[in-house]
């Protein structure tokens, strides 16, 4: 008979513990801080369980201290940090099992720290995990219960289902937090690609003898191009790759263009201009990162070129269509001179290096970055340098504009329906009567 009245009231009491975990489930969903719904549903959780205090730590994988994120009760322990592998609440993350200590002071695992620091005494201790599916996540400690020697099984059954609740509130947090980082990072990207398009100097009408393209892999990109008109009317330009992607390749690549301008606008040799940003990048360049690099100055009047190569892909220099039958050679290659920027300290300061001289009358000169040679054709073959020469062979034979000849050069090598797998960059330099 004892039984048979007992049973309505642990039925009254799981219902209303079942109704305190869905109302915490509900509080997790519908709230945007997740630290006071944290509290507020331990607060409820010590209320129900007559718990003296609660506690909610959360374990740290990246240093694997568990640290209180919310409590309740007469001590204020929010933000301490344990040890993981000590104490009741590091016996509870450590078995993924509830643990009901009826005394404390028969614990061995029992740390008295916190007591005496605080005056409060620790009677007994019942604490659940944070668990879901297979990931512990942290774990809840209530403390001495009210009008009792001890927490009971069914408590502990209680503050199971309740912890239940609080880690799946506690993995929704995680996940939205990460949702929310990852938007934020997509808009910085987003800026940081419209940043990076400034440093490119903008199109140019098509008379003009230079023109270039960039298309990146990724939102920003490690390769650029820039064009600087000098009073004269002579003009500097340059093409760089900066090693890597990302973030840090376009923070480089930044860098290296504004060094360019900086020091282009005073400098009458190319070898100089790249020999001092050399000298800058080996200073301040880190992570292993460099800079294949060629720059010239051009005099569109004599059609002089003046040309120096750090590490970068060879220039391609061709007759201008109706010039090529008449050419000695159709096409001739001017190859890197020194290793890439900012490797080695005192790039073209020997005086055996200088600038390649080129007279570009009746012709046209190409600069690329490897994005173009390194990508595969249809037989997945790399096109190399001489299958680039092959797609701007045909450009130039149909007749196009200058602009249009380097987009369809870019167009036709990069990859149909899908981003390239590295930066494409081209550059193209005509000559007087080509």
């Amino acid at each position: 008979m004892m039984n048979e009245r007992a049973q309505p009231s642990e039925t009254a009491e799981s219902r209303d513990h079942l109704s305190l975990v869905a109302e915490m489930t509900r509080d997790f969903a519908d709230s945007h801080d997740i630290d006071a719904a944290l509290e507020h549903g331990l607060a409820g959780i010590a209320s129900k369980l007559d718990a003296e205090g609660a506690s909610l730590f959360v374990l740290e994988h990246t240093t694997g201290e568990l640290v209180c994120r919310a409590c309740t009760g007469p001590v204020d322990i929010k933000g301490m940090r344990l040890h993981g592998s000590t104490g009741i609440v590091g016996r509870t993350v450590r078995h993924a099992a509830p643990q009901l200590v009826a005394d404390t002071d028969a614990d061995p695992d029992f740390g008295a720290e916190i007591d005496r620091a605080t005056g409060f005494t620790t009677r007994s201790i019942l604490a659940a995990p944070l668990r879901v599916q297979a990931e512990t996540l942290g774990a809840i400690e209530l403390i001495n219960k009210r009008g009792a020697d001890s927490f009971d099984k069914a408590d502990a059954r209680s503050l199971e289902a309740l912890a239940a609740a609080a880690g799946l509130a506690l993995i929704n947090a995680r996940n939205a937090e990460a949702m929310a980082a990852q938007a934020a990072l997509q808009r910085e990207l987003a800026l940081a690609a419209q940043i990076q398009k400034s440093f490119l100097p903008d199109p140019r009408e098509p008379g003009f003898p230079i023109h270039g393209r960039n298309i990146p892999a990724r939102e920003v990109s490690g390769d650029f191009f820039d064009i600087v008109d000098l009073p004269s009317g002579c003009i500097w330009f340059a093409i760089g790759d900066v090693a890597g992607k990302g973030i840090n390749a376009a923070l480089m690549m930044a860098r290296t263009t504004s060094l360019f301008r900086y020091i282009a606008k005073t400098a009458q040799d190319p070898a100089a201009v790249l020999g001092a940003i050399n000298a800058e990048l080996v200073d301040t360049a880190a992570f292993g990162m460099f800079v294949t690099m060629t720059c010239g100055f051009y005099d569109p009047g004599s059609g002089r070129v003046c040309l120096a190569n750090a590490g970068h892909e060879p220039a391609l220099q061709v007759p201008a269509v109706d010039n090529r039958a008449a050419a000695a050679t159709p096409e001739r290659w001017h190859g890197a001179q020194t290793p890439p920027l900012g490797l080695v300290a005192g790039l073209f300061r020997e005086p055996a290096i200088a600038p390649i001289d080129i007279d570009l009358t009746g012709s046209r000169l190409y600069l690329f970055t490897d994005g173009l040679t390194e990508t595969r054709n249809r037989g997945d073959e790399f096109l190399g340098a001489e299958g680039v020469a092959r797609h701007l062979y045909a450009a130039e034979a149909s007749g196009a504009s200058a602009p249009q000849i380097v987009d369809r050069v870019i167009a036709g090598i990069a990859p149909a329906n899908r981003p390239p797998g590295d930066d494409l960059t081209l550059l193209r330099i005509a000559g007087p009567g080509s």
